[in-house]
């Protein structure tokens, strides 16, 4: 596996500004006075460009939502692994949307195919993978935020889901201009910058969540669109399978083939990995999380957590929570 063309952010309590742990090959990092430090990244098989905000007290600049980073990156022929990691604690949104060519991304044992024009939000408790066939090239433009409260009105499950693929051509089109705005705002870097990438975000959540309505029909979004929502539903199967136009053995086969699981297993670890996130990052109770996740007993929850985690939800929240 290549190292990773992103590095990860570290604060510097000092001065309030973000230092970094520099890899091989990164070419040259600009600080400047205005709102941006950028970030010029060369490295085998990948080149990449960002606007980083610089300073420590991300969630205080403006109202709504605030930008940690905006970017274009040029993949060629490769493996590049990306980590999770996040400013005072709080969840970093990441969009990704795919301007040239194909790709695969892989996340929790999963993978998925990228082609131009897919949007896609990486689910924030795991690391990631981007891989490119060797002489291909595929491109891509990002940004990520965090919005402190605001982001659970506007970026519920029904909406982003646990997947990371959202939205295909054509519908993902009317969101492009929200990451060309924050590119040219990155460029500009103006020193009121965190108003104006707020307002560009606040629109891009908007126009996301009324396209979400509108899954596509290409047929991998339109099962992810309506699995997704049943990570805090019940469900049937059979009526599953009618919603998505298909009979319940095509159903079964469709997952089989393009996930390695079927599609009572992938929402299983929809609602389990839901449930870890919480149990990492908040005080729900265990019995509150399984009425939650739509289990008719804790019993059952339990015993679906430890069969895809392989411990208990207690033992997992004492291990990895706060």
């Amino acid at each position: 596996m290549k190292k990773g063309c992103a590095d990860t952010p570290l604060m510097d309590g000092k001065n309030g500004k973000r230092r970094h742990r520099s890899g091989l090959n990164v070419s040259e990092r600009l600080a400047t006075e205005s709102f941006f430090l950028v970030r010029k990244t060369e490295r085998k098989g990948c080149s990449e460009i960002a606007y980083e905000n610089q300073y420590e007290n991300a969630l205080m600049q403006a109202p709504c939502f605030n930008l940690s980073s905006c970017g274009k990156t040029i993949f060629t022929g490769g493996e590049f692994k990306y980590r999770k990691y996040g400013i005072a604690n709080n969840n970093i949104w990441k969009f990704h949307y795919i301007t040239e060519g194909t790709g695969l991304f892989f996340c929790d044992g999963k993978e998925y195919i990228l082609e131009k024009g897919d949007i896609f939000l990486d689910p924030f408790t795991e690391d990631f993978v981007i891989s490119v066939k060797p002489g291909e090239t595929m491109q891509r433009v990002f940004f990520d935020f965090t919005g402190g409260l605001a982001e659970s009105f506007f970026l519920t499950p029904e909406i982003t889901g646990y997947s990371p693929v959202i939205l295909s051509q054509p519908q993902s089109s009317v969101l492009l201009p929200c990451f060309e705005e924050l590119l040219a705002l990155g460029e500009a870097n103006p020193p009121d910058a965190s108003f104006t990438a707020s307002k560009i975000i606040y629109s891009f959540v908007i126009d996301l969540g009324r396209l979400r309505k509108h899954a596509s029909r290409d047929i991998r979004y339109k099962l992810y669109s309506i699995l997704e929502p049943l990570t805090f539903k019940k469900y049937d199967l059979d009526a599953l399978a009618e919603s998505a136009g298909m009979s319940r053995r095509t159903l079964n086969r469709f997952f089989l083939k393009n996930m390695g699981m079927t599609p009572v297993e992938y929402i299983r670890i929809q609602k389990i990995n839901f449930a870890a996130h919480a149990l990492k990052t908040t005080g729900t109770s265990i019995s509150e999380l399984a009425r939650m996740l739509a289990y008719s007993s804790q019993s059952f929850f339990s015993r679906d957590f430890r069969l895809i985690m392989k411990v208990s939800p207690t033992e997992y929240r004492q291990k990895y929570g706060k």
